[in-house]
């Protein structure tokens, strides 16, 4: 029985991370809405801007107004939820479970942007000749880094073909 009340306990855990990482996201969003588009660019450093750029479709506006651009990333999501509570009730793998906990919060993010406005707010240019067309949210951020963090989890961690 104890056990399972830790294995529950690192669920809620997990799930409290999530829901902190996404609303920090949600708030610099909001943020960005308040300030009138012709504030844009907001010069933060001397690479680094803020703007507010609505995003229809994936990274680059890949698939822009497509339907699959709502329910691709709730069904993965999804997946990627339920993979989270088996580790997290095992309380295994806690490198791969930072980086789910990361993807999911960065996809419930963007989903929410979604579903509310129709679109993903993009805040975030960094001015490098490789990336200067490129503009990215905090979400982005943590699905970039949540997906690094799994798959070298994935790849590097001792049985990682036993369950």
């Amino acid at each position: 029985m104890k056990s399972a009340h830790k294995g529950a306990m690192m669920l809620l855990k997990n799930l409290s991370m999530i829901f902190s990482l996404c609303t920090i996201d949600l708030a610099f969003k909001d943020n960005i809405l308040y300030v009138k588009k012709d504030n844009y660019p907001i010069k933060v450093s001397k690479k680094v801007n803020l703007t507010n750029v609505e995003n229809r479709g994936f990274a680059l506006n890949v698939l822009e107004d497509k339907p699959l651009v709502k329910y691709v990333p709730i069904l993965l999501t999804a997946f990627l939820f339920f993979r989270l509570c088996k580790l997290s009730l095992k309380r295994k793998k806690a490198l791969e479970r930072f980086g789910l906990i990361l993807i999911i919060a960065g996809s419930l993010s963007n989903i929410y942007d979604r579903l509310k406005r129709g679109y993903v707010v993009d805040y975030i240019h960094i001015d490098l000749p490789f990336i200067k067309e490129v503009i990215f949210n905090l979400a982005d951020v943590y699905i970039f880094v949540g997906s690094i963090t799994a798959s070298f989890a994935a790849l590097f961690t001792k049985n990682r073909g036993k369950r």
